[in-house]
C-alpha cells in the first residue's frame, strides 16, 4: 500500500493520528537540546541566519498546537499564523544559507534550518483542516527531516528507510485502527 492510497483506505481520525505519529516521530529523533549539540562546535557562527533558537522556536509551536499529545485539537487561528509566518521565515532563511554555505553560513546552519523546515511542513500537513489532502505532504515531510545525512546516498537510504517504517505504521493502522504507535 502507497502513501497515496491510505486517504481512501482510513478515517479522518487515523489520518490525523498518523500524521502525528509522523511528527512525533521527528520529535523523538531530534530532541530538543539537539540544535545546541549540532551548534558546540561551530567555528563558523558569523552568519547565524539560522541557530538553535529557530529549533526551539518550533518546539514551542508543537506545544502550543498540542501536537505532541495526539490530540485532534488543532490549535487556534492565531498559532496556525505563528506557524505560517516560522515557515516562511526559515524557507527565506534556508535560500540564504543555501546560496552562502561554506561562505558565510556554516554547516550545522544548513543542518539545523533544513531539519526545522522539514519538520515545521510536516506540523502544519499535520494539523490541516483537510487532513486527507495533506497526509501524504505530511509523511514526505516528516521522511525528509527524519532522514537528514550530508552524504547524498546516505540521506536517500535514510529517507527510505523512514518510507518504510510508515508503511508499517499504516498496515499497523488498518490491521487494527485503535492502535497507532511509533517504531
Amino acid at each position: 500500500m502507497t502513501l497515496e492510497t491510505i486517504r481512501d483506505c482510513c478515517s479522518d481520525q487515523q489520518l490525523r493520528a498518523f500524521a502525528s505519529t509522523c511528527c512525533q516521530r521527528i520529535w523523538s529523533q531530534y530532541p530538543e537540546e539537539w540544535a545546541d549539540q549540532v551548534f558546540e562546535n561551530d567555528k563558523m557562527s558569523s552568519g547565524r541566519y539560522v541557530g538553535p533558537e529557530h529549533w526551539k522556536q518550533l518546539r514551542g509551536l508543537v506545544h502550543a498546537l498540542d501536537i505532541e499529545a495526539g490530540a485532534d485539537r488543532r490549535g487556534s487561528a492565531g498559532a496556525h499564523r505563528q506557524l505560517d509566518q516560522f515557515i516562511n521565515e526559515m524557507a527565506g532563511k534556508m535560500s540564504f544559507v543555501s546560496q552562502r554555505l561554506g561562505d558565510t553560513a556554516s554547516g550545522p546552519e544548513y543542518e539545523v534550518g533544513r531539519v526545522t523546515l522539514c519538520a515545521a511542513r510536516a506540523l502544519r500537513c499535520a494539523i490541516a483542516e483537510d487532513i486527507r489532502n495533506n497526509v501524504v505532504e505530511c509523511a514526505k515531510h516528516a521522511a525528509y527531516a527524519i532522514g537528514f545525512r550530508w552524504n547524498e546516498a546516505d540521506e536517500w537510504a535514510a529517507v527510505d528507510a523512514e518510507k518504510r517504517v510508515q508503511a508499517r505504521l499504516i498496515q499497523a493502522t488498518l490491521q487494527d485502527p485503535g492502535r497507532l504507535t511509533a517504531e
